[in-house]
């Protein structure tokens, strides 16, 4: 070794060298021979044990590489270093002794730092004279003590000593070392031999720096594993296992064995061997072929071909693969063919699917119940359909008498095979795939006839009960259920089956709708009435069976393909399934317009005849011809004629037309196209664009009846200034539902009309408007009738306007599928609202300082700021003024109340109340649907009904707006009533706690609609809470109050009130936006997001 300054040692208080540091290192300048040879067991610098390694390198020992050099140590402690020892001073000393700790790594007592002092005690001097009681640890010599005679307190003293502490030979103190001169390693091995003076003075021998036997990184790899160098009686853990090996659990071991003469040797032993990594044996691994088990790294390993599954060898030889070094298979080479037709699957993309059988893939179709065989189309029985979902569900049949037939492509449906049921015997099984709260069912079918009761095409299997099916029945004309056991009542869906005819049938049952669709449109939509889960399976195809009564109702006709969810997918994920479906069976999926059982458009000039003759007619130019035909483009051909050339409309030019669009216009008085009888409907939905140059005489009719007395469907006016908008149903009784006050003239509307049997509703350009409960189920008969009039003998209407558009469904279009045909016929015909808020029967507006006046006659003076208010004008033109005859209930008009603009404030200490006069048959009788509006702001909230908007009293009220009563007045909320004769029945709803507080300003809407009925909170824009409760609001022509219960109560209102807009309907979602982005860019509030 080498160094500049060497080891530099210091004496420490006990008398010892200690070293403090060195530089000593290993030469790096001496010359090696071969480049890479390793000199191992070199020694280490003094005061460590251990050994290096140096590598040649560049014909130079290189550094230590790598290092195994341990610092010696006492425990924690270095060499030199003391403590108290654990043992005792001796029987004759009490105090501390003192340990130091020696190069061999060992503690040697030191009478430096000692503290052990004698233990004198008593004595008896007529007995006892002296005693020597030797010397502490450390020391050497004598300690005489003599009795001294005191009386009777005789005690013992020091008479003489001589201890003194223990050195070796050159004066050492007990822990010194030093290197022993003459002394060599044992055997040869590197190292300095050292020696230390013990605690007795005696000079030991130590071979710590002796480099003991290694174990050298050896080449035989026992265990199937590699081993780092290691020193003499060590136990080594392996580097990493040897390529193609692997270990099990844990690490592999192996003992470096020290031998007497202080070499060292490998134990043959290895704990934990590293084994033979394998390429698994498995079914089909690699493109459906199976491989044995094979060691990894083997090469050209020869596959099996899953025959069962329909693959077989496309060379002799093949197909052959290779087990890497990981254990994967891998670079299989002519892998197996299908043996099935080529059949690419282009895949669903829609996750869940929990059964999935298709007939299309030949592959996935058997002869045999075991899957097994493959089914050949066209000639085989099927036994087995499996299961495409990876869930292993697959449909089976093991009695051959009772298999459906495998059909031919050409017997199949777009160039596919399909699987057909006799109708009296066929059947497959598939067992329970699961219990869902929602469910998604899509099925390819198509029934081939109908017995007298039901056809099943998917029923119960066994004795299983839970099963839900979907069957035909025929007892009341051709229709499709779906039924879950105890489910009351079974959902029924319109009239539906076709025979002969392929069809996609879509289900989705999100445990509070169901609907069926048919190509991808919806057919029906019911509530459900008593929620449950769907349980699919143990179930039949083709079928219902029962074990102790076998099958019954079994299905006839043809099932290609079925796909069962364990949710209700989304519009978007059904569409894109139904879309597939059609896509592969070629089966035409419709848009909702395709659906259309009669459609009439005037903007479609190939359809506008002036002729009767619509097949070979004529067609009508706007702005000359009158119109003679008005073709449906339905492809149903229920064509609107008119055989009189004097009753015939004309046909409008485009620029007196809608949106430079031709419409068709009726004079009135004659004109009219008839057209025949189109159906008779569970349910239905028309929809009309139309405009009514005057209202007068009985009744205007757009679309009514023609020849036989009060049989057709009708949607019109009936009669008078008033234009009350009529949707009759004949036969129902009540016979309609109807909206005063509907339109004014001149002015182009969609009309929307829409039964589901038990909702019958008018909207306005796409808004609600007025809708019925439904108590008696009545079918809907559609013609034959007239258009642009009523025309029965004896009674007639006469249509005055304009019509552009007309479509009529025989079913309940959904609402996304109704907002998809509004937005296209407002689009396209600009069908435009006035301005909402012209249509509200209530608007007061404190910002406008002409409406606020300080009489109560609400004529003379406007009030100024500071003011007593005695009236609030209405803007709405309806005159609801907002009074107040008493002048200590008045509020105040203040210049900044909401946002630094005007508003009324309001007192509730001083009752301050305006009021709008009682009427029978007001504006605020309301009766259904109605929004209100505020823009507010409260001063101050407080354990009382804030109530701010009411009508009525002692409950009975039809609607009332508060603040909620609370005990803990930092969570505010609204509360929005119509009064059932108790307070906060079950017809209001609340908003969230702590959604209001004092001095913010805020857009309050509450909204209210359907006869179910929901009510709905919005503050500033955003819905906060909505509830569906009954409504049992009374039209009793009560005073509206603004500001107090009844301008009597505490229970009332602090603070400012800017805007109040009452609308007699409830507005859509456009129409509600448009009105608060109005009071939010004027009053400077806001919207939430």
């Amino acid at each position: 070794m080498k160094g500049n300054e060497g080891i530099v040692e210091q004496c420490t208080e006990n008398g010892v060298w200690k070293v403090i540091r060195s530089d000593c290192e290993h030469r790096t300048d001496l010359s090696c021979r071969t480049n890479d040879e390793i000199r191992p067991a070199q020694a280490c610098d003094w005061g460590k044990s251990g050994y290096a390694i140096q590598k040649c390198t560049d014909n130079k020992w290189g550094f230590p590489f790598p290092n195994k050099c341990n610092e010696i140590l006492c425990g924690i402690n270095n060499i030199g270093e003391t403590k108290i020892s654990s043992s005792n001073c001796s029987s004759n000393y009490t105090g501390n002794a003192i340990e130091v700790c020696t190069i061999a790594g060992t503690w040697e007592k030191t009478a430096i730092g000692s503290t052990c002092s004698p233990i004198y005690g008593t004595c008896n001097a007529s007995s006892d004279s002296t005693k020597n009681i030797g010397c502490p640890p450390g020391k050497s010599g004598s300690h005489i003590l003599q009795c001294i005679d005191n009386d009777s307190n005789d005690y013992w003293t020091t008479l003489s000593d001589t201890c003194q502490p223990i050195r070796c030979s050159g004066g050492e103190n007990i822990g010194s070392v030093r290197i022993k001169e003459g002394a060599f390693c044992p055997n040869g091995t590197n190292g300095t031999v050292m020696e230390y003076c013990d605690e007795n003075g005696d000079w030991q021998e130590v071979q710590t720096n002796c480099v003991i036997g290694i174990c050298e990184a050896p080449a035989d790899n026992k265990g199937n594993a590699y081993w780092p160098t290691t020193l003499g009686g060590q136990t080594a853990t392996y580097t990493s296992c040897t390529p193609g090996y692997k270990k099990v659990s844990a690490d592999p071991t192996r003992n470096c064995i020290l031998n007497a003469d202080n070499t060292a040797t490998w134990s043959n032993t290895v704990n934990d061997e590293c084994v033979r990594i394998t390429c698994p044996e498995a079914p089909a691994l690699i493109n459906n072929a199976t491989y044995p088990l094979t060691f990894a790294g083997e090469k050209n390993v020869t596959g099996t071909c899953d025959v069962a599954s329909g693959y077989v060898a496309q060379a002799p030889g093949y197909p052959l693969s290779d087990c890497d070094m990981n254990g994967n298979w891998a670079n299989e080479r002519i892998p197996c063919k299908n043996s099935c037709p080529a059949y690419e699957e282009s895949g669903i993309g829609i996750v869940g699917v929990k059964l999935w059988l298709d007939a299309a893939d030949q592959c996935m179709v058997f002869s045999n119940d075991s899957c097994s065989t493959n089914a050949v189309a066209g000639l085989d029985k099927v036994g087995c359909i499996k299961d495409k979902s990876g869930n292993d569900y697959h449909a089976v049949q093991p009695i051959g008498t009772r298999k459906p037939s495998y059909t031919s492509t050409a017997s199949g449906q777009n160039g596919l095979p399909t699987v057909r049921f006799n109708g009296s015997s066929n059947a497959l099984h598939y067992p329970d795939i699961g219990t869902f709260n929602e469910t998604t069912l899509f099925i390819v079918h198509k029934a081939l006839s109908f017995p007298d009761t039901y056809s099943v095409i998917l029923g119960k299997s066994g004795d299983f009960n839970g099963s839900s099916w979907l069957y035909y029945g025929t007892d009341d004309g051709i229709y499709l259920s779906f039924e879950t056991v105890n489910r009351n009542p079974i959902e029924i869906f319109d009239i539906y089956g076709t025979t002969g005819v392929y069809a996609i049938t879509s289900l989705i049952d999100d445990n509070i709708n169901i609907a069926i669709h048919r190509d991808g449109v919806v057919k029906d939509t019911q509530v459900v009435l008593s929620p449950q889960s769907k349980e699919w399976g143990a179930g039949t195809i083709g079928g219902y069976y029962e074990g102790g009564s076998g099958y019954s109702e079994f299905f006839h006709g043809n099932v290609a393909e079925i796909l069962i969810y364990d949710s209700s997918l989304s519009t978007g994920d059904g569409q894109t399934v139904e879309s597939y479906l059609g896509d592969k069976w070629g089966i035409d999926t419709k848009t909702v317009f395709e659906a259309a059982t009669l459609w009439y458009d005037a903007s479609d000039t190939d359809t506008v005849l002036k002729t009767s003759g619509c097949n070979a007619g004529t067609k009508a130019n706007p702005g000359l011809d009158t119109v003679g035909c008005w073709m449906d483009k339905s492809g149903n051909n229920f064509h609107a004629t008119q055989t009189n050339a004097s009753y015939e409309p004309t046909y409008t030019s485009n620029a007196d037309g809608q949106n430079n669009l031709p419409t068709i216009k009726f004079n009135g008085s004659s004109t009219r196209l008839e057209y025949p009888d189109i159906g008779e409907f569970e349910k239905t939905t028309v929809f009309a664009i139309h405009k009514e140059n005057s209202y007068s005489g009985v009744g205007q009719a757009i679309i009514g009846a023609s020849g036989v007395s009060g049989k057709s469907t009708w949607i019109g006016y009936k009669g008078g200034t008033t234009a009350p908008m009529y949707f009759d149903i004949r036969g129902r009784n009540p016979l309609s539902v109807q909206k005063d006050d509907y339109a004014t003239a001149d002015r182009y509307y969609l009309t929307t009309a829409y039964d589901d049997n038990t909702i019958s509703e008018l909207f306005q350009n796409g808004s609600s408007l007025v809708s019925k409960n439904i108590t008696t189920d009545t079918t809907k008969k559609w013609g034959p009738g007239s258009i642009g009039a009523w025309n029965e003998p004896g009674y007639k209407m006469f249509h005055t306007g304009n019509m552009g558009e007309i479509l009529i469904f025989d079913y309940a279009l959904s609402n996304s599928e109704r907002n998809t045909i509004n937005t296209y016929l407002i689009d396209k015909w600009n069908i435009t609202n006035p301005d909402i808020k012209d249509t509200a029967v209530l608007w007061l507006d404190a910002e406008d300082a002409a409406t606020v006046l300080i009489n109560n006659t609400c004529t003379g003076s406007t009030a100024a700021y500071s003011d007593d208010v005695g009236c609030w004008k209405d803007k709405s033109g309806n005159d609801n003024h907002a009074k107040q005859g008493t002048a200590s209930k008045r509020p105040k008009y203040r210049s900044s109340g909401i946002n630094a603009k005007p508003a009324i404030d309001f007192n509730r200490l001083t009752f301050d109340t305006l009021r709008i006069p009682n009427a029978s048959g007001d504006d605020f009788d309301v009766n259904g649907n109605f929004t209100v509006m505020f823009t507010l702001k409260y001063d101050e909230l407080g354990n009382y009904w804030g109530t701010f908007f009411n009508r009525g009293a002692a409950y009975a009220n039809p609607f009332e707006i508060v603040t909620m009563k609370t005990a803990n007045v930092s969570l505010w909320r609204l509360y929005f009533d119509l009064g059932d004769g108790t307070w906060a029945g079950s017809d209001g709803v609340e908003s969230t706690n702590g959604s209001i507080t004092t001095n913010t300003d805020y857009i309050f809407t509450f909204r209210t609609f359907g006869p179910a009925t929901t009510h709905e909170i919005y503050i500033n824009g955003k819905l906060n809470n909505s509830r569906t409760a009954p409504a049992t609001a009374s039209n009793s022509g009560d005073p509206v109050y603004i500001g107090n219960y009844d301008g009597t109560s505490s229970d009332g209102m602090d603070g400012k009130i800017g805007e109040i807009l009452f609308f007699p309907s409830a507005l859509s979602i456009t129409s509600r936006e448009d009105v608060e982005s109005y009071l939010s860019s004027k009053w400077g509030i806001t919207l939430t997001p």
